[in-house]
């Protein structure tokens, strides 16, 4: 792949990714089976059974009560009818409750797990920083590789930290956005800039396309970086031995669109509708035994979103992978 492959517009993607969100949920049974629910435990089981159940009860007091003239007979099978529903529609809502209950008490302890593993990590890296920095006249090189080392694990560890805070406060609706004019152009350059040596001891090389006049959008200038680090993090990652990413902001339609194109392992067709799903990581790149949480594109699908932005990518397997992502354009 030489270049950045645009096959849909946003508003046509955002179409097909409807329709497959629709297909998938009629396999409700593997969402249940996710859950740990029996096919009779099953939501989509009981609303189906009801549903037939309904249209059979229907039918069946048509055909008696057609040449009947008794009202009772009538009544009776219509109470029978609404008492099934009801019974069926309770289980239906337990078992809703049950589900948000649970999700509510995972969300919660997320939440405070991570608020507490956050405290001691940056108080790490604060010690850690100080040794490398102004205390490392003391420290042999083999130390220092040490120091290095525990300093990598615990820059990982924090953005795992913060992955989690920002999945749960996405999960409980309190992800804050801001809606500022910001001059977006220069920030892709600083990331190029920044990420160009982890690039390079990959034997990656940047291929940076952006216009020399500045170009302004409406959102957060926190997420929008963080975004494009996560967008080109995983394309260095998944990109193999050697290769080079292609990274663009096009001003178009009253909407900018970024986009991180790579050469790398792609995404298989099969795995392509669960993409942006909350810990997702394809087979291919699981058998690389690639580094990462699977957040990263939940966390970045849900900033664009709360941006007023749209999200997508085209993929093909180990044929490379296009993400990109449009934000409203200020002139």
């Amino acid at each position: 792949m030489t270049g950045v492959r645009f096959p849909l517009s946003a508003l046509w993607y955002n179409r097909v990714m409807t329709v497959k969100g629709l297909v998938a949920q009629l396999k409700f049974w593997k969402e249940c089976k996710r859950y740990g629910l029996v096919f009779w435990q099953c939501p989509g089981t009981l609303v189906l059974i009801m549903g037939a159940f309904t249209i059979a009860s229907i039918l069946a007091t048509y055909y008696i009560t057609r040449e009947e003239q008794n009202p009772e007979i009538l009544v009776g099978s219509m109470v029978i009818i609404t008492l099934f529903v009801l019974t069926i529609s309770f289980f239906i809502i337990r078992i809703f409750e049950e589900l948000a209950k649970s999700n509510m008490l995972k969300t919660d302890f997320v939440s405070i797990a991570s608020h507490q593993l956050r405290t001691p990590l940056t108080s790490a890296r604060w010690t850690l920083n100080l040794l490398l920095d102004k205390h490392a006249d003391g420290v042999s090189d083999k130390q220092r590789d040490f120091l290095l080392t525990i300093q990598d694990s615990n820059e990982r560890m924090m953005k795992l930290v913060n992955d989690l805070l920002s999945v749960s406060r996405i999960e409980q609706g309190r992800l804050k956005i801001q809606r500022d004019k910001v001059e977006v152009t220069s920030i892709v350059r600083e990331l190029a800039m920044q990420m160009k040596a982890y690039a390079e001891a990959n034997n990656i090389t940047f291929s940076v396309h952006v216009p020399e006049k500045k170009i302004y959008v409406e959102g957060d200038p926190h997420y929008i970086k963080l975004i494009l680090e996560n967008l080109i993090d995983n394309a260095i990652r998944y990109s193999g031995k050697a290769g080079t990413i292609e990274i663009r902001a096009d001003a178009r339609d009253h909407r900018v669109r970024f986009a991180v194109a790579d050469q790398g392992v792609g995404i298989p067709r099969v795995e392509q509708g669960h993409v942006f799903e909350k810990f997702f990581r394809s087979e291919n790149v699981m058998r690389r035994q690639t580094e990462g949480s699977g957040l990263g594109l939940f966390v970045a699908r849900a900033a664009v979103l709360g941006m007023k932005g749209s999200m997508g990518f085209s993929s093909k397997e180990n044929d490379g992978s296009t993400f990109w992502f449009e934000l409203p354009n200020i002139t």
